[in-house]
C-alpha cells in the first residue's frame, strides 16, 4: 500500500502576510542534486503531492536509517533509495491512504520530521495517527 503525501501549502496568498520562520537558512543547494534545496528560501504556492510506500518500523529504526530516534507512536514513509519526500516547510500536512479507488481518503499520518531532504535511508518520519485514535475519540466525542 502508498500513502499520499500532500506537500507545500494550499493558500499561497497567506505567505506574502507571513513572515518567515526563523530557522528559514539561506537558499542551500545539496551536493549532487542541484535541483533539490535545503533551507529554500521560497515555497511552492501550490500544494503538491507525493506517492510513497510505507516503511516498516523494524527496518526504519536500524542504524543505518533512522536508529533508536523512532520511538512508539511514529511511522516512516518513502524510498529509501530517497527522491521523494517531504521536507522543511512540510511539517504538520497530512499523510492520507486510499483503502478503495473512489471510497475517500483515510489520514495515516501526520508529517513530523526527517534528516534532510530526499536524502539516501532517510525516509520521512510521521505521527501514526492510529495510536492517537483513542485520545481523538475521546476528547472528541459529543
Amino acid at each position: 500500500m502508498r500513502a499520499l503525501l500532500f506537500l507545500g501549502t494550499l493558500l499561497g496568498s497567506l505567505e506574502s502576510a507571513l513572515s518567515a520562520p526563523s530557522w528559514k537558512a539561506p537558499k542551500e543547494h545539496k551536493q549532487g542534486a542541484s535541483e533539490l534545496t535545503v533551507g529554500a528560501e521560497e515555497y511552492s504556492t501550490f500544494l503538491q503531492e507525493a506517492q510513497v510506500p510505507f516503511i516498516s518500523l523494524e527496518q526504519c529504526s536500524t542504524s543505518e536509517v533512522h536508529g533508536d530516534a523512532i520511538l512508539p507512536g511514529m511511522l516512516c514513509a518513502g524510498f529509501l533509495e530517497g527522491g521523494t519526500d517531504a521536507c522543511q516547510g512540510d511539517s504538520g500536512g497530512p499523510l492520507v491512504c486510499e483503502k478503495e479507488p473512489g471510497h475517500g481518503l483515510t489520514l495515516r499520518g501526520i508529517i513530523s520530521w526527517g534528516s534532510g531532504c530526499d536524502d539516501l535511508n532517510k525516509p520521512g518520519v510521521y505521527k501514526d495517527m492510529a495510536n492517537y485514535l483513542p485520545w481523538i475519540q475521546k476528547h472528541t466525542a459529543t
